[in-house]
Parts: C-alpha cells; structure tokens; sequence
C-alpha cells in the first residue's frame, strides 16, 4: 500500500470517530436517589435502607424539612460484629438497625428444657 491508501484510511477513521464522538448524547446529572418515604426500606435495593435526611440551604444551614433517600448500608463482618452502635452485621455482610435476632440454637427445643 501507498501513502495515498494509509492517508485515505486514517482520513477515514477520523471523520467516523468525529461524527459518533459529536452524536453521542451528552451525558446529564441524572438524580439516582429514590424517595423511600411512602414504602420505607421495602422502597429501597437490599443493600440499601431508607435514611432521613435534613434538607439544606445553598448556605449550607438546615432549613427545616426532611427528604428520604435510598442510602447504601455499611457493609460488616458477621463473626466479629463490627456495625456501629444500635445496628447488627446480618449473615449477609450488611448492617441492619435494631438487635440481632437470637440464633436458633438458644431456643428451648421443647418443654423439658423449661424449669
């Protein structure tokens, strides 16, 4: 192949990247947030809960209202139990709030087990 032929090829390859680059849609601030307010966590993805947050001003202060978002759950360890105060590390590695449930072996299998 001649110069010709490679400076036609580049040529080519240029103008098509050129006119998918400038057809491409631009991509926009898309809000991902879900307001969970009605339905909760059940709203919400499994590894996500329903956080209330208070609404700010362009200052930065609050402004009185609330919002409610889909908010990612800190993940965590079972074994060692390491969720922050008031949450438990489920046998799925996410932090639920509240106690953890009792396990099933430190309940009584039947009446003798009773006093």
């Amino acid at each position: 192949m001649g110069k010709w032929h490679l400076t036609l090829i580049a040529a080519t390859v240029l103008a098509t990247t050129a006119f998918f680059n400038g057809c491409a849609p631009e991509e926009e601030d898309v809000d991902l947030t879900i307001d969970c307010s009605a339905g909760g966590d059940a709203d919400c993805d499994y590894a996500d809960y329903c956080e209330e947050i208070e609404v700010l001003d362009e200052s930065g202060f609050p402004t009185g209202d609330l919002k409610y978002e889909c908010t990612r759950r800190d993940t965590c360890s079972y074994e060692e139990q390491d969720c922050s105060m008031g949450w438990y590390c489920e046998t799925t590695g996410y932090c639920f709030k509240g106690d953890a449930p009792l396990p099933d072996n430190n309940q009584p299998d039947d009446d003798t087990a009773l006093p």
